[in-house]
């Protein structure tokens, strides 16, 4: 049997090949979490530590710009001369070849980031939670 809901948009985080099914009004990062994905972050999606940055590799359009808080956030990684971005590409060169998605280039905050379409992201280090399963004892 189908599942008569719609399905919402997907994103796909490269390089693990991880597909995230985001709901209605949720950051990037929520579904991740939701869907019991870890996303590298420092400060829980604060919009503080940019660690939960991304680079935004194919649906830009299908992303909600971003707000002056993650603009403000972003703008220090690419200032002040060349920068490494998540793919060992320098900054600069990125935003280059994602001209006109934001002032920040093609990266984005996964903890600001809404979708309203399909996208593809690049972001290192999202992989399932692992989970331990104690036996009855509670002994390993």
């Amino acid at each position: 049997m189908t599942d008569p809901r719609p399905r919402g948009p997907v994103v796909r985080v490269e390089p693990s090949g991880v597909e995230l099914e985001v709901e209605p009004g949720e950051t990037i990062i929520e579904a991740a979490w939701r869907l019991g994905y870890r996303w590298p972050t420092i400060c829980h999606g604060q919009g503080t530590c940019t660690v939960c940055r991304l680079e935004v590799v194919r649906g830009a359009e299908h992303l909600v710009p971003p707000g002056a808080e993650e603009v403000g956030a972003l703008e220090p990684l690419l200032s002040g001369g060349p920068r490494r971005d998540l793919t060992g590409v320098t900054a600069a060169a990125g935003a280059a070849g994602a001209a006109g998605v934001t002032g920040v280039g093609n990266l984005r905050l996964a903890c600001r980031a809404r979708v309203t379409g399909d996208a593809v992201v690049r972001r290192k280090g999202v992989r399932r939670v692992q989970t331990v399963t104690l036996p009855d004892n509670g002994l390993l």
